[in-house]
């Protein structure tokens, strides 16, 4: 078998072969399975053969279907890497404020593509984070208003644009800052989500929706319209689709091609929808329901009502949801309470794990990096940090590279800070005796 390992005596100076390691490695796999997760991490520790059967994804389904946490189907990407991705979620969680509270953010948005953090305050000011270096600001720009009582942030990684609604007008910025254009109309907009590169679809509290093309002059030819139940709250846009929610209890889609007509509706029965976000090839929608927060999904084909949470989602309304990249299952929701939960998606929206819980009610919550996410709360931005390095450090047998490699990539760098941080925590587990080593000792003394 080309995959045994060889021990050396250091007695006799003999080479054995290990009994246990001589099963089949399908065998060791499925035996692996019935471990809990802190003894999988404690096991991989023996050898390099036993740590790459434990990194199989086999056992991590396997483990994540049976757990009384995870009941069903493993929440993880088949292309991620299923041991980090796991202790992350038992990690702890940090949030840090970034920004002065003198001076109240507005609205926000994150252009992922540029590593950026974008947000309207309340000096009339539009600011610019570097999210990846400790949110170094890196550009600022006046409004050139007086006032702001209604602002609205969007970019577009497509475009690499920035959509602002300043009162009854909406801007189309560059990421260098500098203004484009310029739209008016009737009153404030509520909702605004960028579509097709070049235009936006906008809602207004006249309850109309607007499709604005920047390509063309902003006269009437350029602006079309239709008219709403009510005023929007947020709008989604998929490629010539465009999702509406707001205070009416159905999710609405529209074709901007005929945008005069729905072209579905969906009835929900909740008090109003506030967020809207794609999971899992459909829509999820959150918002209020008899006092509380309620999850909805809206399957990908029919776009009909497949499930709803209404008991476990919130004790409050949702106010933003966001779908980490690292997995089409899990989402993140913001509340009026403050609160930030995972949510599962693929288990009809049952409650995952609690992420913490804010100061003021979360209006905005979007992914930052591969473990972290920008909030907006109480007019303050704060990071959320899964796995706080800080948490581990301090611990003198704990050796791990203190500064990255010039030449790696960001992606790299988080690679290998989960991967040190999960060593940390195997590495505390074993000094501490606090995981059931005699259970697992028992285990492999009863293999030989």
């Amino acid at each position: 078998m080309s995959e045994d390992v060889r021990v050396v005596d250091v007695a006799d100076n003999q080479t054995v072969k290990s009994k246990f390691e001589s099963l089949p490695s399908e065998l060791l796999i499925r035996i692996f399975s019935y471990l809990n997760y802190v003894d999988l991490l404690v096991l991989e520790q023996v050898n390099h053969y036993i740590a790459h059967l434990i990194s199989s994804p086999l056992i991590w389904h396997e483990w994540t279907g049976k757990s009384t946490f995870w009941a069903g189907p493993s929440v993880f990407l088949d292309s991620e890497d299923y041991r980090n991705r796991f202790s992350w979620l038992f990690a702890p969680v940090s949030m840090h404020a970034h920004t002065p509270a003198s001076n109240a953010v507005l609205s926000m948005d994150v252009l992922r593509s540029e590593n950026k953090v974008i947000a309207v305050s309340e000096d009339c000011k539009i600011n610019m984070w570097n999210a990846i270096e400790n949110y170094k600001q890196v550009g600022s720009s006046s409004l050139n208003l007086d006032f702001l009582h209604s602002t609205i942030l969007k970019t577009d990684s497509l475009s690499k644009k920035i959509w602002i609604s300043l009162n009854d007008k909406v801007q189309e910025w560059s990421i260098d800052m500098q203004p484009i254009s310029s739209t008016s109309f009737p009153c404030n907009a509520t909702a605004m989500s960028p579509i097709l590169g070049n235009s936006l679809v906008v809602g207004l509290s006249n309850g109309t929706l607007q499709l604005v093309d920047s390509r063309s002059p902003p006269q009437s030819s350029s602006v079309k319209s239709s008219k709403l139940p009510n005023y929007a709250l947020d709008l989604l846009a998929q490629n010539y689709s465009v999702y509406v929610t707001g205070r009416f209890p159905s999710l609405l889609m529209y074709d901007i091609r005929k945008l005069s007509s729905v072209a579905r509706s969906e009835y929900s029965g909740a008090h109003s929808l506030c967020c809207l976000t794609a999971a899992r090839g459909g829509i999820v929608a959150a918002g209020a329901y008899a006092g509380r927060g309620t999850l909805e999904y809206y399957g990908s084909q029919s776009q009909q009502l497949n499930w709803v949470n209404r008991y476990s989602a919130a004790r409050s309304t949702v106010l933003s949801l966001c779908v980490p990249d690292w997995t089409d299952e899990l989402v993140m929701a913001g509340a009026a309470d403050g609160g930030i939960r995972l949510l599962d998606t693929a288990k009809n929206g049952q409650f995952y794990r609690q992420l913490g819980t804010a100061t003021s009610m979360v209006t905005r919550i979007e992914q930052t990096g591969a473990r972290s996410a920008v909030i907006l709360s109480g007019g303050r931005l704060r990071t959320l940090t899964i796995g706080d390095k800080k948490r581990y450090e301090g611990d003198d047998s704990i050796s791990h590279q203190d500064k990255h490699d010039e030449n790696i990539t960001i992606e790299q760098q988080e690679q290998q800070e989960m991967k040190r941080q999960a060593d940390v925590i195997v590495r505390r587990a074993v000094q501490r005796d606090m995981y059931g080593m005699s259970s697992l000792n028992s285990f492999l003394v009863s293999s030989f």
